[in-house]
């Protein structure tokens, strides 16, 4: 029998539509046509364009879209230069079909986006998705280590709020997921860790280097998650980086452009245009990191 969760989660699948992949040549082209969105210098109408491009693919099935489209929505306006209205029904319809076919950094932002909404309950089903399918182990009230360090900080706001008589419930949802979309989710997943591997335009490997870290962000303590859409000369340096979203808190990502900006790639001396990828950084206890998966 279908649970609630399921089939709130079903109706959403079926409205978006089936799924499809990217291609390294697609992917490509969607992360320069992301620029679009994203850059503030271009003109208003130009990114609204662009963005209805994102959502027609979304609509279509794209999980790639479905994630940039859920994320826009999430951050609205608290995005720098952000024109999209923020709307968390439209962008959990999104997040939660990237989220069940691969795109690990959704399952977290559904989690927050349903403790926002005032539904413990399915953040806390999200959040044990995302601990899941990450590899982070179940955590006590409160606990923390540095290995599960954005999943305990997920868990312990949600425990806050959340009936632990209500975990039953909870780990029945999730095995009942598991049983269902295991295929599907893993599947995106190792799409998705293909798509890195297989690097940046002609790049090859893609080699992510960290300058030495600043040790006066504001906010600093926040273990946060943040997607940027980074620009990459020939000689494998950032030339610009756009942030497209960060949770829990916008303005840890807005801070975390510094190092956005200190990735680097392999040197790709025949490319003739900047080369760009969505990649996300995970802030933690002042580490930072780059994961294979968004």
């Amino acid at each position: 029998m279908w649970n609630r969760f399921l089939v709130r989660w079903l109706a959403a699948l079926i409205a978006v539509g089936a799924m499809t992949p990217l291609a390294h040549a697609d992917a490509d082209d969607a992360d320069h046509r992301l620029l679009s969105v994203l850059d503030a210098d271009n003109p208003t109408p130009q990114r609204q364009s662009a963005f209805a491009y994102f959502q027609q693919r979304a609509n279509a099935g794209n999980t790639y879209s479905q994630y940039v489209v859920g994320s826009l929505y999430r951050a609205g306006e608290h995005l720098p230069h952000g024109f999209v209205k923020r709307d968390p029904d439209e962008a959990a319809r999104y997040l939660s079909n990237a989220a069940a076919h691969g795109y690990l950094s959704a399952m977290a932002k559904m989690a927050e986006l349903e403790l926002e909404r005032g539904h413990p309950l399915d953040a806390m089903l999200w959040a044990q998705l995302y601990g899941h399918y990450t590899g982070a182990q179940k955590q006590a009230k409160g606990a923390r280590n540095k290995a599960n360090d954005y999943i305990a900080d997920l868990l312990h706001r949600i425990y806050d709020r959340f009936d632990e008589a209500k975990m039953t419930e909870v780990d029945n949802d999730l095995n009942t997921f598991v049983a269902v979309h295991d295929a599907d989710v893993r599947a995106g997943i190792k799409a998705n860790r293909q798509r890195y591997a297989g690097g940046i335009g002609k790049t090859k490997v893609l080699d992510l280097k960290f300058k030495a870290p600043p040790t006066d962000l504001a906010r600093s303590r926040v273990d946060t998650l943040a997607d940027y859409l980074v620009a990459f000369s020939a000689d494998g340096s950032a030339r610009q980086a756009w942030l497209l979203d960060a949770v829990p808190d916008m303005r840890v990502g807005v801070e975390l452009k510094t190092i956005a900006m200190s990735m680097r790639v392999n040197a790709d001396p025949a490319a003739t245009e900047t080369r760009y990828a969505l990649l996300p950084v995970r802030l933690t206890y002042r580490s930072y990191s780059l994961r294979a998966n968004p």
